[in-house]
């Protein structure tokens, strides 16, 4: 019972502070949004309710595969990308989510049944940095541009609101029935990521969506942070002090990151299309 009373509640709070965080994604412009996607609310809230169901052990065993798992998230925007660009169909942005989020799946699970199990931490951050690398590269010739103001529909925060409280909740239920590398892989689906790139689609221009894109890989390097200092703390530290941790870790990171770009970038950035 109480553990399905935890379930709920992860649900709610998840979806409302997902939801709420996302709100302004759009508003801000591709480099904070993309910026803002990329920290890790539902990984924080999936990960600390697998902490409270399942423990500070289950949960570092969730964190092994996910810097892994985050880069995935670059691949589905990827893929995205390139099946919005295909398909000609009016509802190109839900093909392309479905497509997209195939892709994440079938490559997590291969890393799952044949990679993660046998590698160790160290070499999970070693191929995270070299996809970060990979697909800098790949987006690096996307556009810069600007956002075009508008307001956000009901329909876009009810769907982050229900996608990511059901992300959250059921990344403990996997961890706690299944294992804890399930559960990691259900806390590192990008939500932010998906969602956004479905709803700016449509509320955005083509080239906008690409500069999120292209913001991505530098902007996931704060849930790599996150992860790593849980990874390292969980256990050896009490388990509010590691997470807090965790999490202004990635805040800084992020902080510096949307500074530094924005100084850089300022003079390079095209009007809205």
């Amino acid at each position: 019972m109480t553990f399905f009373i935890d379930v709920i509640l992860s649900f709610f709070i998840g979806g409302l502070f997902v939801a709420g965080v996302i709100l302004f994604t759009e508003k801000l412009g591709a480099r904070v949004g993309a910026t803002v996607a990329g920290l890790p609310f539902v990984s924080l809230l999936g990960l600390s309710f697998i902490c409270i169901t399942s423990g500070p052990v289950a949960t570092k065993q969730a964190c092994l595969a996910m810097p892994i798992f985050g880069i995935s998230a670059l691949f589905y925007g990827f893929v995205y990308e390139k099946a919005i660009s295909m398909f000609k169909i009016k509802s190109r942005d839900i093909a392309a989510s479905l497509v997209a989020t195939l892709a994440w799946s079938v490559v997590n699970l291969i890393l799952i049944a044949k990679l993660i199990p046998n590698i160790s931490f160290v070499i999970v951050l070693a191929i995270s940095a070299l996809g970060v690398i990979t697909f800098y590269l790949l987006f690096y010739n996307y556009p810069s541009v600007g956002v075009h103001r508008h307001s956000t529909t009901k329909e876009a925060n009810l769907t982050r609101f229900f996608i990511s409280g059901f992300i959250v909740a059921m990344s403990g239920i996997f961890a706690k029935f299944l294992g804890p590398m399930w559960g990691g892989l259900v806390a590192s689906f990008p939500v932010t990521i998906a969602v956004g790139l479905y709803f700016l689609d449509k509320s955005q221009s083509d080239n906008f969506t690409k500069s999120f894109v292209k913001e991505l890989p530098l902007a996931i390097v704060s849930m790599l942070i996150f992860v790593s200092v849980l990874y390292t703390t969980l256990i050896k530290i009490d388990t509010v002090s590691s997470f807090l941790i965790s999490i202004i870790a990635a805040y800084i990171y992020a902080f510096i990151h949307i500074e530094l770009r924005r100084k850089i970038f300022r003079k390079t950035v095209k009007t809205p299309v």
